[in-house]
């Protein structure tokens, strides 16, 4: 509590500071040395000067340069064993530019490999700084079905040489292999598509609804002017298996049902702020701001009760809702044929499956398979067969830190 305050000083203002010491102007233009690793120490005690009327000395300058170094070198120097890759260009005058830069944290990674699902969404989006250019994302799923950040790359153009690139990358670091056993999420970009077929022959490749939805108009018109134009064209252009955005023929084994990337649109949108930067400050501002949303996340999973995470509980709840309606036939042998609107579904609950597919899919009892659970008057959490959901997993994900 303040009980007196004497706002009248008879001191006289000599512009030395007592407070002003190497670590306090270290911390003061860390930014500026980050941005720039030419900043003398000559350049930081005149804009000492001139932004807080205070002098330094150029000793405590010379030393507060040092150290900010060591902070930003330290800064480097974290998550041993992490992939960082800086490619530079020659333009024709002979200068060397930047090209392209891609990172994946061993944290991350190792975190992703043990404990997330297999499935990856990919997607770009434009810079708004004066670089300009595309930052690409590879984003999983944690155990409550939210975005997962796994690596991100900037580079100048989205092509096939850029796609190539970067899934190289990600084969490697993800251990894809030929991508047997993992899922892939995209919209239909021709460069990524093309890359994906020869670099991961063997994925299940997705590919997100809602962008073929918003383009089916334009790409029927399209495709009917193609085949008054060339037959022959017409027929490769639909050779493109139409399987890769349907439930009906989606692999169980990555455990999700999506058919959109929206997780990687959340993803850009969230670091849509950092996108206006210029490019070191914005890598930068990305990669404190995956640490705060992993510290955020930690917390929420650390005060959950149940056995399963929250997207478990609310899954159930919504199909609940629907499960009143049904009729449930006994077929001997733990089988069952449940009736939704006249449609049987028959739900088998020692394979645990289902006809709708919903429960292999996901892993989490369907609208069908809660009824016959209701007749039996059991636990629906018991019937949850996937491990990728326990609420312990969640906060093994988070478990991590990307500064040391």
């Amino acid at each position: 509590m303040v009980k007196t305050c004497n706002d009248v000083h008879a001191c006289t203002n000599d512009g030395f500071s007592r407070v002003i010491k190497s670590g306090v102007l270290a911390q003061l233009f860390l930014n500026d040395i980050r941005k720039d690793p030419t900043f003398k120490a000559k350049m930081m005690q005149d804009a000492i000067e001139e932004r807080y009327t205070i002098v330094a000395t150029y000793d405590q300058c010379r030393t507060a340069r040092a150290k900010a170094l060591k902070m930003i070198q330290e800064e480097y120097g974290s998550n041993p064993g992490s992939t960082v890759d800086v490619g530079t260009m020659t333009d024709d005058a002979g200068i060397v530019k930047f090209d392209r830069f891609y990172v994946c944290f061993e944290a991350l990674r190792k975190t992703w490999l043990a404990y997330c699902r297999p499935i990856i969404g990919i997607d770009g989006c434009f810079l708004k700084n004066g670089v300009k250019g595309q930052l690409l994302a590879a984003v999983g799923r944690d155990a409550n079905n939210q975005f997962y950040l796994v690596a991100w790359a900037v580079l100048q153009t989205e092509n096939f040489d850029a796609w190539l690139w970067f899934i190289k990358k990600l084969k490697v670091d993800l251990k894809l292999e030929d991508g047997d056993g993992f899922t892939l999420i995209s919209d239909r970009k021709k460069g990524l598509l093309n890359v994906v077929d020869q670099e991961l022959p063997k994925v299940e490749h997705r590919m997100c609804a809602r962008h073929i939805y918003g383009n089916l108009r334009r790409y029927n018109r399209a495709i009917d002017e193609l085949k008054k134009f060339d037959e022959g064209v017409y027929e490769v252009v639909m050779q493109r298996n139409p399987r890769n955005c349907s439930r009906a023929f989606f692999s169980c084994k990555s455990s999700c049902e999506d058919v959109s990337n929206n997780f990687s649109e959340s993803y850009n949108n969230a670091i849509n702020k950092a996108r206006e930067m210029p490019l070191v400050e914005m890598l930068e501002t990305i990669r404190r701001q995956t640490m705060m949303h992993i510290d955020v996340r930690l917390k929420k999973p650390m005060k959950r009760q149940g056995k399963y995470t929250l997207k478990v509980a609310n899954t159930i709840k919504k199909e609940e809702l629907l499960r009143k309606y049904f009729q449930v036939i006994p077929c001997g042998n733990g089988q069952y044929e449940v009736l939704e609107n006249k449609h049987g579904f028959k739900v088998d609950m020692n394979a645990k499956t289902c006809a709708c597919r919903r429960w292999n899919m996901i892993g989490i009892p369907c609208r069908h398979v809660l009824r016959v659970i209701l007749t039996k008057k059991h636990n629906p959490e018991d019937y949850v067969n996937c491990d990728w959901y326990l609420a312990s997993t969640n906060v093994k994900i988070y478990s991590i830190d990307l500064s040391s």
